[in-house]
């Protein structure tokens, strides 16, 4: 298969996979969505201070996914692939490294449809005292170019696999060459290793997550948590894309929207909501 074939495939499984995409997230029907994290990362540098330029005013970091809460979320994306795959079409994937090379790390950036959710503030919002920034999702994609919905149930993969496919028309139908099901299985190995970092723990369904991934990344840096050494890249987003903040709920509205209020306008974030969590909440 030569290259200019190779790249036409890719182009038309793209295609096939933003389709299939739409149909668990599009900005119409979603149009903030949501990044929770503390008063502190906020303060620290997620509203950069002297950035260099309106493009550059907010910096998210990018990690790479072995370091991610569920520390096993790639490895379960690739069984749970394997499986479907051999059901569906018969093929069988000896391990891991067929569908997903591992030491090509993804890199992520986790955001969320739920606006005011009791669980997230609890695992990522500093339990209740931290705060959910509210970005504009259009101008979210346009910035980082590939952001995607995650995938929990059996029920989900089903659905993503049968409108890409059927994006891909020639899936339906029986009688084609040797070349066509030689192109057959290129756009398949990409679509389903395309899909492995969408798969996440029925577990963690509660999330709602829109994720940011990227393979191909340059100037990796490094940060020490919990005692781990965790590699990253950092993403900037324009300023306008901050929409809103919302105040946790285990926190002083009042106090704490005085406070982030005069520190954002003296970043000059002038037209950002700050909104109060109204989940019932107390860290005790």
């Amino acid at each position: 298969m030569d290259n200019k074939t190779q790249d036409r495939l890719v182009l038309e499984t793209k295609e096939a996979i933003e389709y299939a995409n739409t149909y668990f997230f599009d900005v119409i029907n979603t149009p903030i969505l949501y990044h929770y994290s503390t008063i502190e990362a906020l303060f620290a540098g997620i509203l950069v201070k002297d950035p260099e330029s309106e493009d550059k005013a907010i910096s998210l970091f990018a990690t790479d996914h072995r370091y991610l809460n569920d520390d096993n979320e790639i490895k379960h994306g690739c069984t749970l692939l394997r499986a479907k795959v051999k059901n569906l079409f018969g093929l069988d994937f000896c391990n891991d490294n067929e569908i997903f090379v591992d030491n090509s790390s993804a890199f992520v950036i986790s955001f969320s449809k739920e606006k005011d959710c009791l669980p997230m503030w609890s695992t990522y919002g500093n339990k209740g005292d931290g705060i959910a920034f509210g970005f504009d999702a259009v101008l979210l994609k346009q910035s980082l170019n590939r952001i995607v919905p995650c995938l929990y149930s059996d029920k989900d993969i089903n659905k993503f696999l049968y409108m890409a496919l059927e994006k891909l028309k020639d899936y339906n139908n029986e009688r084609i060459t040797k070349e066509e099901i030689t192109e057959r299985a290129y756009r398949l190995g990409y679509l389903t290793s395309s899909m492995i970092p969408q798969l996440k723990n029925s577990y963690y369904a509660y999330e709602n997550e829109i994720r940011y991934v990227n393979y191909s990344v340059t100037d990796i840096k490094y940060r020490y948590r919990n005692n781990i050494i965790i590699p990253f890249v950092i993403k900037y987003l324009p300023r306008k894309t901050l929409k809103s903040i919302i105040i946790g709920p285990n926190l002083d509205f009042e106090t704490s929207k005085q406070s982030i209020q005069e520190y954002i306008n003296s970043l000059g974030f002038v037209d950002v909501e700050i909104i109060p969590s109204k989940a019932p909440y107390r860290n005790l």
